[in-house]
């Protein structure tokens, strides 16, 4: 049986009730008919017998819900457009001041049972309050969600089978996402490296449509290629809620099924045993406080911003679950005790645009005066690009971090006996070297040379690039073997002189081969027939400096050179960079291979 209040015009998207409890419905449509605002006892008979109708079917904690979708019901059925709405059976509705029918006041959820239900509700509040569970391997988690994504990104580009299931469960926890979310209704934008602009569809706002930033957990860019994906290979965009539940369940069936072994089990009054779908959201709220909250802002502040909520004083604990998951200890000792914003500094990190304001730029002495400074377009470019890296709010902090950096390198460079090649140059001398390049020189510019003519102490980057190149010369040296006879005295420095020290490219050839050589043991680890395909290494910088200790920009020029042979080797082992997420109790790849120096 049909009902016209259910057309999906009428109706929309919500949650459709079962075919009982649309039979209830309808009846009570039809006796609610010809009653007015005298009738006030026959709509109290309606109530309570519409209460005992719904209680043989739910609980009284859904009971609310069952009359929720009557008040619709009601409305479409009353609507002022119908011509059923009149002045003797319409009050003005106490908050929203329009006129509504006098039944959507009476005909509710009886008050006792709505003191229950809030009496469990605050228990269960209560009981949060004290019950945290805590994340000792984000990295684990956010490595599956990666694998999930990126293999289904890849069967899609190959034309194989992609799984929705899979594609939703990894945007649950990368974006924070609910499955309906994912599945139908939101719409993402771009916005920055690791944010995204969730346009619309946010679900729970009750038609009110909100646009606001959120951060991913990996890069944004590969979020949306996975979310675009999933609309192009599932479209659900005509589906209601009651069609798309089975789909919705599809996703939460792969959350447990993926994350279950990852996500610690939280204590709860209902007796809950494994992750769901709304703690993946709550693991994604821990991660993105722990990765992307300014230091400033409360958390509870980030998570409810991240997640659209609407500011409404006094309705704090309305996102308390959303805090049911804190970083272990030990992982906020490997950010030196830091709980909140650990990868606010990672290049291409940003503030959420919500909370630029709380970010403190680089406080500059008040005796300290501002310069104009002519720069090359050359050095610009690559200021700007140290300015996002760095998270500088303009282009003089950025100056100054760079600066300090400079200080710090050349304190260290002398600290190992290290000297930096120091270039004699000043501001003054290339004004004039560009001057003389160029054919006119505008005047105020002209001016402005002369006014800052003094030597400014910019020469620190010329020195902390040649400092670096030693440094890093230095360190790519391979320690010297431990002897076994009794050391002598000596007196020669810890450190040999910058006359002491073999060529550079002497140094660097030692250092290349080295690395090479980790290469060839990480092969033939995996050429082992006795060693099985979970125990296999992906050969790429990560593993590579673990066993070597040696530079990125070295191994990264090694693995280039050696390209084509490790591709080979990946696709005969069948090897990607996420294969070696092998968890915390698996052993690490120092342990397993190891280099003599």
């Amino acid at each position: 049986m049909t009902f016209y209040w259910l057309d999906q015009n009428l109706w929309g998207k919500g949650r459709q009730p079962a075919q009982w409890e649309a039979q209830l419905i309808d009846e009570a449509l039809h006796s609610i008919e010809g009653l007015t605002r005298s009738d006030y006892d026959q709509l109290l008979q309606l109530r309570s017998r519409l209460t005992e109708q719904y209680l043989q079917h739910v609980g009284e904690s859904s009971l609310k819900n069952c009359f929720s979708r009557l008040h619709k019901a009601i409305k479409i059925h009353f609507s002022p457009s119908s011509g059923r709405l009149t002045q003797a059976n319409s009050v003005s509705h106490p908050t929203k001041h329009e006129p509504v029918h006098i039944a959507l006041l009476l005909v509710d959820t009886p008050q006792e049972i709505k003191d229950k239900n809030n009496a469990l509700h605050g228990e269960a509040l209560e009981y949060k309050h004290s019950n945290v569970a805590y994340i000792d391997n984000p990295d684990a988690i956010i490595a599956k969600g990666r694998e999930l994504l990126e293999l289904a990104i890849t069967s899609h580009r190959k034309g194989d089978f992609c799984n929705y299931r899979d594609l939703g469960a990894s945007l649950c926890l990368l974006a924070g996402l609910r499955p309906v979310e994912a599945l139908r209704d939101a719409v993402l934008e771009p916005k920055s490296k690791f944010t995204v602009i969730m346009v619309q569809g946010q679900a729970k706002t009750r038609g009110e449509e909100r646009v606001y930033e959120m951060p991913t957990l990996i890069e944004a860019d590969k979020v949306l290629e996975g979310y675009s994906i999933l609309r192009s290979i599932f479209d659900a965009s005509d589906l209601n809620d009651n069609e798309i539940q089975s789909y919705k369940n599809g996703v939460r069936d792969h959350v447990i099924m993926h994350f279950k072994d990852l996500v610690p089990t939280l204590q709860r009054l209902n007796g809950e045993k494994q992750v769901n779908t709304q703690r993946l959201r709550a693991v994604y709220d821990a991660i993105a406080t722990f990765y992307y909250c300014p230091a400033k802002v409360k958390d509870f502040v980030f998570v409810k911003a991240i997640n659209g909520h609407k500011s409404q004083k006094g309705r704090s604990d309305a996102a308390m679950h959303y805090l049911d998951y804190q970083m272990a200890d030990n992982v906020v000792a490997q950010y030196n005790g830091k709980r909140q914003g650990v990868k606010l500094r990672e290049p291409g990190v940003k503030v959420l645009d919500k909370f630029q304001d709380e970010v403190e730029p680089i406080r500059v002495p008040e005796n300290d005066k501002i310069v104009q400074m002519r720069v090359y377009q050359g050095d610009r470019t690559r200021l700007a690009s140290f300015s996002e890296t760095l998270n500088a709010p303009n282009q003089k902090d950025t100056l100054s971090i760079v600066l300090k950096l400079a200080d710090i390198t050349l304190r260290l460079a002398q600290q190992l006996e290290v000297e930096p090649q120091y270039v004699e140059t000043t501001i003054s001398q290339r004004l004039q070297e560009h001057q003389e390049s160029s054919p006119a020189v505008e005047p105020d510019l002209q001016s402005r040379s002369e006014e800052t003519s003094e030597t400014v102490p910019v020469d620190a980057i010329t020195q902390l690039t040649a400092a670096l190149n030693r440094l890093t010369d230095h360190l790519e040296q391979p320690a010297p073997a431990a002897k076994t006879s009794k050391p002598q005295p000596q007196e020669a420095p810890t450190f040999p002189s910058s006359a002491q020290r073999e060529p550079k490219q002497r140094s660097s050839e030692v250092s290349e081969a080295y690395v090479n050589r980790a290469i060839d043991a990480i092969m033939d680890f995996n050429n082992d027939p006795h060693h099985p395909q979970p125990d296999k290494w992906f050969i790429g910088v990560s593993p590579l400096k673990k066993i070597t200790k040696r530079n990125q920009a070295l191994i990264e020029r090694v693995l280039q050179q050696r390209e084509a042979d490790l591709n080979q080797h990946h696709a005969q082992h069948q090897l990607t960079p996420t294969h070696n997420s092998k968890g915390r109790f698996a052993p690490k790849i120092e342990e397993v291979i190891q280099l003599e120096s």
